[in-house]
């Protein structure tokens, strides 16, 4: 279930681009950034990423700016959440660019993402980086296995084998003993994270989420990304999920971890309690 709140009625992207615009001339005038964070922040927190995109190719047409660039300038932080499948494609390459550390982070958006949307990564990761996204992961994939010969088709049939053995307790199965003594540590950890994403997901993500508001130092990039990228999907079952497991609300823990706008950007797309 999403969090995300949609007003009944939604004003046009060329009337919020418009509004933007007179909020930041306000800025300027005034000195201030009040105005115009107060409007970013409800636009930003009332609209469907597809609305989002719009909004910026209209400001981009009537003014001939980037609206993300005038946002980062006039805000205290950047309250204009990517569409996800352009978070997705940065998120991939920069994961590239960490190799085998980052391959949960891969994995994550592999199996949590629908076939449309993952159509969608694909599209915007070869007009970002004018490279096949499906090339980069098969040169990792490739170098995961070290030498292990299994195909996706067959690591598919595997998870589904291991799942289904582990929920029966039939941990003596010869099959379920074969995968866990063929396939490597890394990979063996890479497998439970698929059957978690693709049988729990929301399990999966509180557990993004609980490392990236313990660990020290909050990791806004891992907070970011589950907030903005569940919000249309599955944020109030995982927020749900992560009371269920740490007994504080996930608001409370971002308002303790977080602050400014930031903060209030990301508490209204998770919503209070568990409202």
């Amino acid at each position: 279930m999403a969090t995300l709140r949609v007003p009944d009625v939604v004003p046009s992207p060329v009337e919020d681009a418009e509004q933007l615009q007179k909020a930041f001339e306000a800025n300027e005038a005034s000195k201030r950034f009040t105005s115009s964070n107060k409007l970013l922040l409800e636009i930003a927190t009332s609209r469907s990423s597809r609305d989002l995109l719009l909004v910026k190719q209209a400001y981009h047409v009537h003014y001939k700016k980037s609206l993300e660039e005038d946002v980062a300038y006039h805000t205290s932080g950047d309250l204009l959440k990517e569409v996800p499948a352009e978070c997705d494609a940065f998120l991939a390459n920069e994961a590239t660019k960490r190799f085998t550390s980052s391959n949960k982070l891969l994995l994550e958006i592999a199996t949590s993402r629908s076939s449309h949307d993952l159509l969608l990564v694909k599209q915007a990761y070869h007009v970002r980086y004018k490279k096949s996204l499906e090339d980069v992961a098969y040169h990792i994939s490739r170098d995961l296995l070290k030498g292990d010969e299994i195909s996706m088709p067959l690591a598919k049939k595997e998870a589904k084998i291991h799942n289904e053995k582990i929920s029966d307790k039939a941990y003596d199965d010869v099959e379920l003993i074969r995968i866990l003594s063929a396939r490597n540590d890394e990979f063996l950890q890479l497998l439970r994270q698929t059957i978690t994403s693709l049988t729990a997901s929301e399990k999966n993500f509180e557990k993004v989420l609980c490392l990236a508001i313990k660990k020290l130092g909050t990791d806004e990039g891992a907070l970011t990304r589950v907030v903005t990228t569940r919000a249309e999907v599955d944020l109030h079952s995982i927020k749900q999920e992560y009371h269920r497991r740490i007994s504080v609300p996930l608001d409370q823990e971002i308002v303790k971890d977080t602050s400014g706008d930031y903060e209030k950007f990301l508490v209204e797309l998770v919503g209070h309690g568990d409202a």
